[in-house]
């Protein structure tokens, strides 16, 4: 067991301190906070008019765009690696880890289209509202289960272009990021007014 976590070298610090790693961190917690502003409007708006709302919708996000921020610099899924990797290798497994690697990548794929199939069908009647966002989950979901998988190619592909493997690399995270803050802000502004005519 001791050598189990002598082999685990990571280190609660700051994992992406470059320029993109905090822009992207930064982009995180303002989505969060819009999307929590997001929901508080709704449920404000549930309370006064007496029906069901997306306010959990909103709040959700929020949830999740906190700990995708956190993790950002945190580096968690490095953790996550390395046990999964002394644990492949204490218990012989680690030969098959490109098969283990799959396999996440389709569970993981498959719980998040299960998840979109189920948040859609709950939201179809709001779709409006919140189509923006939600087209930033299924972008961002996307993104995170790639690279979750720690597959080399993906990796490869993303680093080998010069001078632009990071920017890409933030660019896609920031993709997704973007759509659900401009999806929770657009539901954080209050309604126009109508106008009267005078005549």
């Amino acid at each position: 067991m001791d050598g189990f976590f002598a082999a685990i070298t990571w280190r609660p610090q700051v994992g992406d301190p470059d320029f993109w790693g905090w822009v992207v961190t930064i982009a995180y917690f303002l989505a969060s906070v819009l999307c929590f502003l997001a929901g508080r409007n709704e449920l404000a708006e549930c309370r006064k008019h007496g029906s069901k709302g997306i306010a959990w919708f909103w709040f959700g996000l929020a949830i999740l765009l906190l700990g995708l921020g956190v993790n950002k610099q945190l580096d968690l899924q490095t953790l996550l690696t390395q046990i999964g990797r002394q644990s492949a290798k204490q218990g012989g497994w680690f030969a098959q880890r490109k098969k283990i690697q799959w396999i996440v990548l389709l569970a993981g794929a498959a719980c998040g289209v299960a998840s979109l199939g189920w948040g859609y069908f709950f939201l179809r009647s709001r779709w409006r509202d919140c189509r923006l966002a939600f087209l930033g989950i299924v972008f961002l979901l996307g993104f995170v289960v790639i690279r979750a998988a720690s597959i080399q190619r993906v990796d490869r592909l993303v680093v080998a272009i010069p001078h632009l493997g990071h920017r890409l690399n933030a660019g896609l995270e920031l993709s997704g990021t973007i759509l659900i803050g401009l999806g929770a802000l657009l539901q954080v502004r209050p309604a126009p007014r109508p106008s009267h005519s005078r005549f």
